[in-house]
């Protein structure tokens, strides 16, 4: 008890820190679906990651 009352932000801290994650979590994951819903836009998945290398080869 003598914890808690030296420390009273402890429980917000700990809430705070917890939901700043599950944003982080949210955030992530949102960017990560955009980028499913863009690659199933091309008719091939494969190409993905040749897109990616494809302008490293164009700058040569």
């Amino acid at each position: 008890s003598e914890v808690d009352d030296k420390n009273p932000n402890a429980l917000a801290i700990g809430l705070g820190v917890s939901f700043g994650v599950l944003g982080l979590i949210i955030i992530i994951g949102g960017i990560l679906f955009l980028q499913q819903r863009k690659s199933k836009a091309i008719p091939t998945p494969s190409l993905g990651t040749a897109g990616l290398e494809n302008p490293t080869y164009d700058t040569k």
